[in-house]
């Protein structure tokens, strides 16, 4: 009975053509990202634009998310991680890290502590945007496939991010919006 009340309120406040546009806008979006039209980022900004122009979200409301301290933070956090990949001394000591043994157990172990490390006190999102084509590079010189390291990479983030609340977006993204909802916050 709750799920039946709870579409009767969105559908009092969406008219039946803001609900077929936005249908409309998400489908066509989610095609365009799928079939890699343009960059990701472009295609959803174009859907905002679209679901702004339609009348279905005013300015605002479209905007609102970028207030949100949080996801401020995870915005800064790319700016570093840009500059750290521009940087050759950022390769060259994760290439010193992961060594050139042949040992693959070892390669995880030395890849997996340090990135769990830093992503319970950095957040998890840029450590990995970083490291991508890091290790990409060096698996491709040491011969190796760099599936093999990208998979562990993105779990021993996930697993570093989930111990504090700058860890991960969500645990950010979660925070702002219990601390804006006049509810404590995680400590």
């Amino acid at each position: 009975m709750m799920k039946r009340e709870k579409y009767w309120e969105i559908s009092e406040i969406m008219s039946g053509f803001e609900i077929y546009y936005t249908a409309a806008v998400v489908i066509l979006m989610s095609i365009a990202i799928i079939k890699e039209i343009a960059r990701p980022a472009l295609i959803i900004f174009s859907a905002l634009i679209l679901l702004i122009l339609g009348d279905v979200i005013t300015v605002s409301e479209a905007f609102v998310g970028f207030s949100n301290h949080g996801m401020l933070t995870v915005g800064i956090l790319f700016v570093v991680s840009s500059a750290l990949q521009c940087s050759a001394s950022f390769g060259w000591t994760v290439s010193k890290v992961l060594g050139n043994n042949n040992n693959t157990i070892l390669r995880y172990l030395r890849l997996m502590f340090p990135v769990s490390f830093l992503s319970a006190f950095l957040n998890n999102t840029p450590i990995v945007a970083t490291l991508i084509p890091v290790i990409k590079n060096w698996a491709k010189r040491n011969k190796l496939m760099p599936s093999k390291f990208l998979i562990p990479l993105s779990y021993a983030a996930i697993l570093g991010g989930t111990c504090t609340l700058i860890g991960t977006s969500t645990n950010l993204v979660v925070h702002g919006l219990l601390l804006e909802n006049g509810l404590e916050g995680f400590s």
